[in-house]
C-alpha cells in the first residue's frame, strides 16, 4: 500500500534520515535519500529504527492534526474493518462478581488489535517496522453469561454458556477500568513481545534490545 506523505513531512523525514549516523549502511551516499519515494523513505526509517513519528510530533512547523492523520494512515488498514494492528489475538480470564455475600464467576474475553510503539518484525512486508509516537490498540470485551435468575423459582438456574452480544457488555468498561485494564494492556504487550521474538527468528532478524 502506498502511504501519502505531505511535502513538509517528506522534507523533515529526509533531513532526519540524512543526519542519521548509520544511513550509509543502507545508502551509497546521503544525497540518495533525496531521491527516495515515500514508501522507500518509511522503509529506510524502519531499517534505521528511527522513531520518526515522535520526531514529527516535536516539529513545531507541522500541524498536530496533520501528524495524527499521517499516523492513522500508516497504522490503519485500508479495508472496511478499520484499524488493523500488527498483533492480534484474544485473552480469556475469570470474571468474578461478589456482592451481598454471594459470588458469581463468569468469563471475560478481550479481542485485541495492537501496534506497539517499539520496533517489530512485520510478517506481511518481511521487514522491521517502527511505529513510534504511541502505541495503538483496539479492544473488544465480551462476557460469557452462565447464570440467570428465575423470578418464578426465585433461584439461580444454569443455562447453556454463551457469549453475550457486544451491546449487552457496554457497561463492562465501568467495572474493569483501572488496574484490571492496565494488567490487560501489560499482558497484550507481553504477548506481542513473545510473538515478535518468534517473527524475528523466522525472518532472520537479530533479537530486539528495545524490550
Amino acid at each position: 500500500m502506498s502511504i501519502k506523505i505531505p511535502a513538509d513531512f517528506r522534507t523533515a523525514l529526509r533531513k532526519m534520515l540524512r543526519d542519521h549516523p548509520n544511513v550509509l549502511d543502507y545508502m551509497k551516499s546521503k544525497s540518495e535519500v533525496n531521491n527516495l519515494t515515500r514508501d522507500e523513505l518509511i522503509k529506510l526509517a524502519d531499517n534505521l529504527e528511527v522513531d520518526f513519528l515522535s520526531t514529527l510530533f516535536n516539529n513545531k512547523d507541522i500541524e498536530l492534526g496533520t501528524i495524527m492523520e499521517f499516523k492513522r494512515s500508516i497504522s490503519n488498514s485500508s479495508t472496511a474493518k478499520g484499524f488493523r494492528g500488527a498483533f492480534s489475538g484474544e485473552i480469556l480470564s475469570d470474571f468474578i462478581l461478589s456482592a451481598f455475600g454471594e459470588s458469581q464467576t463468569l468469563k471475560l474475553k478481550c479481542n485485541y488489535e495492537y501496534t506497539p510503539e517499539w520496533q517489530f518484525a512485520c510478517l506481511d512486508d518481511k521487514r522491521l517496522k517502527h511505529r513510534g509516537g504511541s502505541s495503538n490498540m483496539s479492544l473488544n470485551v465480551e462476557v460469557m453469561g452462565e447464570l440467570s435468575y428465575s423470578l418464578e423459582k426465585k433461584a439461580y438456574i444454569r443455562e447453556e454458556s454463551e457469549w453475550l452480544a457486544p451491546e449487552e457488555c457496554s457497561g463492562i468498561w465501568n467495572l474493569i477500568r483501572g488496574p484490571i485494564c492496565e494488567q490487560m494492556d501489560r499482558q497484550i504487550d507481553r504477548r506481542a513481545i513473545d510473538e515478535d521474538k518468534v517473527n524475528r527468528q523466522k525472518m532472520g532478524f537479530l533479537p530486539s534490545d528495545k524490550y
